[in-house]
């Protein structure tokens, strides 16, 4: 190719096309030996030859060099046959520490000499300031029916999306990979092989292109309580929120453009029993319904409260049984209340 101009567009294209490769291969060296092949049933030959993981079997990916490991408990068949393979270190049994209801992630805990520990690898986590991209590229790592692993990438197509796991909200980050089984409870990294959560599928009808993974925050904080305690037990205070935005503040004419509305109040709850008021109508403007009449929410015991995200976290930081003080608006007005809040 004689002319410099197109030389130098061939190799620049030549180099976008190979970046990817370079990279997935370069985080294929970095964290295989972090990801584990989980079974918890018998393995026949014709086990290996099937198109898809059955139930029973799944990955994991090594949290620490206690040997603890972080999986879904959708893979868990038989919690008395967990058997654990790990790249270079072979096949240890593994015990059940625990399971989240909510999010169905759970922790193994391998059964291995001191020698084998130290020999674990646990992946890399992403810096805590670092915030996730609509368009950053992906990549989720899971095993094939044989043990061997797998690799797909994608795109986040969403960083934070709330959805509904057994009637609570429960935020996730959605991605352009489609999350199977043999991806269920596998790792979800950067290109630079650091972990930003787990996959996992909280649907058994998702289209194609569309998967969700648990950030590695929410993720860590659950693993802490199912070591502590074998179970993860979260704050109620019982009622369902919306966040207000600048916009939801023009709208509905609100007091504040930050805290989170009061949508309903549960039966029996303890925001029932402090008298907080979830909304009583709503409004539509063109072809959205939004609530009217409910309290506020601005601050947890003078903590200033942002969106739902903050109060969640704020009153799993209080823990249940505790008495915190409740800042809202109603009608105008700024109140406070006192709330004792439960577990569940």
């Amino acid at each position: 190719m004689k002319d410099p101009i197109l030389k130098g567009i061939f190799l620049v294209n030549l180099i976008l096309l190979l970046f990817p490769v370079m990279a997935f291969s370069a985080i294929s060296s970095k964290v295989l030996d972090s990801i584990v092949f989980i079974s918890s049933t018998k393995i026949g030959n014709k086990a290996a030859y099937s198109p898809v993981v059955h139930k029973g079997m799944g990955p994991g990916f090594i949290l620490d060099k206690e040997g603890h490991i972080i999986t879904h408990e959708s893979i868990i068949a038989d919690i008395h046959s967990i058997e654990c393979s790990i790249p270079s270190l072979g096949y240890w049994p593994g015990v059940l520490v625990g399971s989240d209801k909510l999010t169905g992630v759970c922790v193994i805990k391998i059964k291995a000499p001191k020698e084998i520990l130290k020999k674990l690898r646990p992946l890399v986590k992403r810096p805590k300031r670092k915030q996730l991209r609509l368009g950053q590229e992906v990549v989720v790592i899971g095993v094939n029916p044989d043990g061997r692993h797998i690799l797909h990438s994608g795109i986040i197509s969403c960083p934070t999306r709330s959805i509904l796991l057994n009637k609570s909200s429960f935020q996730v980050v959605q991605t352009s990979v489609f999350i199977h089984r043999g991806l269920i409870g596998g790792p979800v990294l950067d290109l630079k092989g650091r972990l930003l959560g787990m996959a996992f599928s909280p649907l058994t009808n998702l289209p194609p292109n569309e998967g969700f993974f648990i950030q590695s925050e929410d993720l860590f904080w659950i693993t802490s309580k199912i070591i502590e305690n074998g179970k993860v037990i979260r704050t109620y205070l019982g009622a369902r929120f919306l966040t207000v935005t600048p916009l939801l503040k023009r709208l509905l004419n609100l007091p504040v453009d930050r805290g989170v509305l009061v949508v309903g109040v549960d039966d029996k709850s303890p925001a029932q029993r402090a008298g907080l008021l979830g909304a009583t109508r709503e409004l539509r403007l063109g072809n959205r319904l939004y609530p009217l009449g409910g309290d506020l929410i601005v601050a947890i015991d003078r903590i200033p409260v942002k969106n739902d995200k903050d109060l969640i976290r704020v009153l799993n930081k209080k823990g249940p049984d505790k008495k915190v003080l409740i800042s809202f608006y109603r009608n105008g007005r700024l109140k406070r209340k006192e709330v004792i809040l439960e577990g569940r």
